[in-house]
């Protein structure tokens, strides 16, 4: 009987281990998230067996069921009667289910949570440890030109001898800032969650705003714009909730106006990639509603045209694409075009363009899963933000709001819609979004275990 509890309590210990290694995972790749997911899945079956397919039909576990289903359906209705024509839908027909996965990662991650097994702890410990160790990796690259390891910036990303990116020991890899995104929130609220009692209000005052700073300042040094807007965003609607550090907020604004300023005028680079990310945004909202409605033909080499006789070409790489997208929902606007259809059924015309996906999680979701699927995808989100909300405001206990703070903030800031982005099955994406759902929805459950 002992041997049989203190089994079960070591496969707990597993499961958190593993959920652990997440930011170490998402660091050495795909297939080091893949295996470190299904690992948990097995061994979340060996522990739950047939209890883990007992959940509570509400609202919202109806809508992340419904969304799974209709994904298969979709690739089912769009990819099986021509099967056999490409190797390509074949495959996309298979992974729709294979992306069951991350359904199976949901229950798991909610069964723990619903029986406080969940220790978020070594998870902010990990992430605290790989976005700080990251950071420090890359402000070394950016002062001394090398980083931890002797890797200099990639060749092919310099502009007028001065390196345009800083990656770190991602190398060639441009992921360095989302990585930071990310995770170096927890890093921050590590100090606020050991410190339970929040006792010294003027150091807090001090420390939080300085950390942020020093992150964004990071995250502008590796190039990627959007993942440094975003950590801006998330230091920003923290300080502004938080109401005892709130009075912070426009000394942090100013000292990054005052950061940014400094460096356009003295960097080259870092000039030229805000300021045509500053460029290409401004002409995305100004002329996207122009370019999306243009009507379009096919053709005789099987391209879309303008129906009209305008050839006015457009600058933004990101639009065109955009615009590829919203065509190719317009074939099949209720429940789309199937699993990462998008490079299948999008065609080139001016000013459209056609990508392995849209850059957009809610327009691949137009393009695979319709619109219908684009609307339970954001109920999915709206529900869980909400209960957040309302959880912070009515909380009394700062630790229990601060534990659940970053991953709130990746729901929140991760899939923003107004962002360009990866693509939402890929990956670390999927991951993320499922484990950060089945937390924030059940969090009221497991605070006192954290």
């Amino acid at each position: 009987m002992y041997t049989k509890y203190f089994k079960k309590i070591n496969l707990i210990y597993i499961l958190n281990f593993l959920i652990a290694l997440y930011p170490l995972s998402f660091a050495l790749g795909n297939a080091a998230i893949n295996t470190n997911t299904l690992l948990i899945i097995l061994i979340g079956l060996i522990y739950f067996k047939v209890d883990i397919f007992k959940i509570e039909f509400d609202i919202f576990n109806i809508l992340v069921l419904s969304f799974f289903l209709l994904l298969i359906i979709s690739s089912l209705i769009n990819y099986f009667p021509i099967l056999d024509e490409n190797a390509v839908y074949k495959k996309h027909f298979l992974r729709s289910f294979s992306y069951l996965r991350y359904f199976f990662l949901f229950l798991i991650i909610s069964k723990m949570m619903k029986n406080n097994f969940l220790n978020l702890k070594y998870l902010f410990i990990s992430a605290a440890l790989m976005s700080s160790f990251l950071a420090l990796d890359i402000f070394l690259q950016f002062f001394t030109g090398k980083d931890i390891f002797g890797i200099v910036p990639s060749a092919n990303a310099y502009l007028d001898g001065h390196p345009t990116k800083h990656s770190g020991f991602f190398r060639d890899e441009w992921i360095a800032g989302g990585f930071l995104r990310m995770f170096s929130p927890f890093f921050i609220f590590i100090f606020l969650i050991f410190n339970n009692k929040f006792k010294s209000k003027y150091f807090y005052f001090i420390l939080v705003p300085v950390l942020f700073f020093l992150f964004i300042y990071c995250t502008a040094l590796t190039g990627n714009r959007m993942p440094t807007i975003l950590l801006a965003m998330c230091a920003t609607i923290f300080l502004f909730m938080e109401k005892k550090l709130r009075a912070a907020l426009p000394i942090l604004i100013i000292s990054i106006s005052i950061l940014f300023s400094y460096m356009i005028q003295t960097n080259k680079a870092f000039e030229y990639n805000f300021k045509s990310f500053a460029d290409h945004s401004q002409q995305i909202f100004l002329k996207s509603k122009e370019i999306f409605n243009q009507k379009q033909k096919i053709n005789e080499k099987g391209e879309f045209v303008l129906a009209t006789d305008s050839n006015q070409e457009i600058a933004s790489s990101h639009l065109k694409i955009f615009n590829g997208a919203i065509t190719t929902w317009k074939k099949n606007k209720i429940i789309g075009g199937g699993y990462r259809s998008f490079n299948i059924n999008c065609l080139w015309g001016l000013n459209m363009w056609c990508s392995t996906h849209p850059h957009n999680y809610y327009f691949e979701l137009l393009v695979d899963i319709g619109l219908t699927g684009a609307l339970i995808f954001f109920l999915m989100l709206i529900i869980p933000i909400f209960q957040f909300i309302n959880f912070y405001k009515t909380s009394s206990s700062s630790i229990n709001r601060f534990i659940f703070f970053p991953i709130f903030l990746i729901l929140l800031v991760e899939f923003f819609p107004f962002k360009s982005s990866g693509s939402l099955f890929g990956t670390n994406n999927s991951t993320l979004l499922f484990l950060s759902l089945a937390i924030i929805y059940n969090l009221k459950r497991n605070i006192t275990k954290s």
